[in-house]
């Protein structure tokens, strides 16, 4: 079952340190094989904010298995990024139909992934 709770600010911490773990290896790959367009000039604060969000978000899950866990991380992924995706599309004519296909499973997959870890980690040491 899946519930909505308040931010719990040890699991954001963690879900946190897995976004940017995956993102240090997904954003040069993805770079670097031009699914994204470049970029000459980038504010990582805004970076750190979004991705703080997201952790945040996915820390107010109440879940009972990891499956569950998994499933609400893939829904915060998906509407998470296909709002960003979206809104930078329409103001990017550069963002193009590529970047949004691969960023939208990027991010929903990395949602998944986080939700599912941060969930085993929890059942492991009751954060």
């Amino acid at each position: 079952m899946i519930s909505i709770g308040l931010p719990n600010i040890l699991k954001a911490c963690l879900g946190y340190i897995v976004i940017i773990l995956m993102d240090a290896i997904w954003l040069p790959f993805a770079t670097y094989m031009e699914f994204y367009p470049k970029f000459d000039d980038t504010h990582i604060l805004f970076a750190i904010l979004a991705w703080m969000s997201i952790a945040t978000l996915l820390s107010c899950g109440d879940v009972s298995s990891g499956k569950d866990a998994a499933i609400f991380g893939m829904y915060v992924g998906l509407i998470a990024y296909s709002t960003w995706n979206f809104t930078e599309a329409t103001v990017h004519k550069e963002w193009r139909n590529t970047a949004i296909l691969f960023d939208l499973t990027y991010g929903t997959l990395l949602c998944a992934f986080t939700g599912f870890v941060v969930y085993k980690i929890d059942s492991l040491i009751q954060i």
